[in-house]
């Protein structure tokens, strides 16, 4: 019994040797970084492909959708440029058809209105405080249209370089102190009660915007909402002004923190006609929203976006809206059959990284990689070697790609990619490296090919990292290509 299991076995073994030197298609490397072989180049061998670098300004497309966190600020990068960050969106009454403010021979006075955003987070300097602007956007007219229930959203680089048309301010500018952001906040709402919020910002606004909401009535104004989006278009958020260096807040805007609160007073019919306080909430709703994101390159950024060369020594890469390196592997489709064991395209983090960045400025903690498909015209991920996953955040396998901000490199495992250059000749691509909100990308689903987003970060426009290109001085810290191989 035990000779027939060891001829088993032994069979089984011989088996999977010929079928893994014999077959063309090696789908996977399932050897892991620990068991690869070392290099003695005798059995394992070891190859440093060259990787040709160079900055490129990046015409993004990004559209933010209602429940994205949308940027607002301006932020002063003395390696990069500036950035303005507007934000715009619509709001809604509590439901159509219906009077918002209870019975109109009830309302007895306005007390306030407030703009309240629901706050998510921040890139730049904290110590700054910024000068916001609140005002109206205009009626739509034939050159301009903020459609209502825009699923798909604006670009971010839409209706520039000047916004969109505005009419109007609704309150006087508010100085943003980042300090204060996280702060509790208490404020009375009606009756006597406290109500309690944390991490929002609250914008007072015109009491006669107020009055205007409570003007209107339920035939002309309140009864639809193309009727009410056509007597009230919009709030427009721009920041005017910045001490520092600034910074860049994020606001939700489908976030039940996110609202526009009416504070009135009523009278009760009847009996003692005591006077109550109360209010009404007008809310996003996942209505029309736009936020608007520019960039202007500029210092060392600009001179080497500009510099005429194809292979940089220096890669400046700007989060989305930014910029991407784009890199070929010149020798990569040349390479013989052989078993890949693997394949690591390295990227280490430049010297210049110590004078660029401080705690301001960070790395973006992950980089996307992707293909240029120039038979289609079309980004496509990287074959063979990029996984979906759905259960993840991101929604493909990072721990196998790679691509994460660690030791100061970011490293992609392309072995699989690599592997089928070298043994079924398949073609080998441009590349694209870059920070991206959303990277979009043809893919196989599992279920066919198709476009795909892959949301990669929660706040636009944060973070930025210099990186070793492949020209770069020092052969051990330029980027590269290591392939671990053995010979067929």
């Amino acid at each position: 019994m035990f000779v027939k299991k060891f001829l088993s076995v032994c069979g089984i073994f011989v088996v999977s040797i010929y079928a893994f030197f014999s077959c063309n298609k090696i789908e996977t490397t399932t050897i892991g970084a620990d068991l690869i072989p070392a290099v003695d180049n005798v059995n394992t061998f070891e190859e440093v492909l060259d990787v040709e670098s160079d900055n490129i300004l990046l015409p993004d497309s990004t559209r933010m959708l209602n429940n994205d966190n949308h940027a607002l600020g301006i932020l002063s990068d003395p390696a990069y440029g500036s950035t303005n960050a507007d934000i715009y969106f619509t709001i809604a009454p509590p439901t159509y058809g219906t009077y918002p403010f209870q019975k109109v021979d009830s309302l007895f006075s306005i007390d306030s209105v407030v703009l309240q955003l629901a706050y998510k987070g921040y890139y730049g300097d904290t110590m700054s405080v910024q000068t916001i602007s609140v005002s109206e956007i205009a009626s739509p007219s034939p050159s301009f249209s903020f459609s209502d229930r825009d699923s798909t959203g604006y670009r971010i680089n839409e209706f520039q370089p000047g916004g969109m048309p505005l009419i109007g301010s609704l309150a006087p500018n508010y100085n943003l102190d980042y300090q204060k952001l996280d702060d509790d906040k208490y404020w009375i709402r009606k009756n006597g009660d406290t109500t309690f919020s944390k991490s929002v910002v609250r914008i007072p606004l015109n009491k006669s915007f107020a009055q205007r909401l409570a003007s209107y009535d339920t035939a002309n104004n309140y009864k639809n909402d193309s009727l009410f989006r056509a007597s009230f278009a919009g709030i427009a958020l721009k920041v005017l002004n910045t001490s520092g260096v600034g910074a860049l807040s994020y606001f939700n805007l489908v976030d039940t923190g996110t609202k526009v609160q009416v504070f009135y007073k009523i009278k009760r019919l009847g009996g003692t006609g005591q006077i109550d306080t109360t209010s009404v909430d007008f809310t996003f709703r996942s209505f029309a929203n736009a936020n608007l994101v520019r960039r202007n390159p500029s210092s060392s950024y600009l001179a080497n976006l500009n510099n005429g060369n194809s292979n940089d020594a220096t890669l400046y890469l700007q989060a989305t809206p930014g910029s991407y390196g784009r890199l070929k592997i010149p020798t990569l489709s040349s390479l013989n059959n052989r078993v890949v064991h693997k394949a690591e395209l390295i990227i280490e983090e430049s010297p210049l990284a110590a004078a660029t960045f401080t705690n301001y400025f960070s790395q973006p903690n992950l980089l996307f990689l992707d293909a240029w498909d120039s038979t289609n015209g079309r980004p496509i991920t990287i074959p063979n070697s990029f996984v979906i996953n759905s259960t993840s955040a991101v929604r493909y396998d990072v721990s196998q790609f790679g691509g994460n901000y660690n030791n100061n490199k970011y490293i992609f495992d392309l072995t699989r990619y690599v592997q089928g250059i070298a043994t079924r000749k398949q073609n080998s691509y441009t590349l694209r490296l870059y920070a991206p909100f959303y990277a979009t990308a043809y893919t196989n689903t599992g279920f066919g090919e198709a476009f795909i987003d892959f949301p990669l970060s929660q706040f636009i426009g944060a973070g930025r990292v210099v990186v070793n290109g492949g020209s770069y001085a020092d052969p051990a810290k330029k980027m590269r290509l290591r392939i671990i191989y053995s010979k067929i």
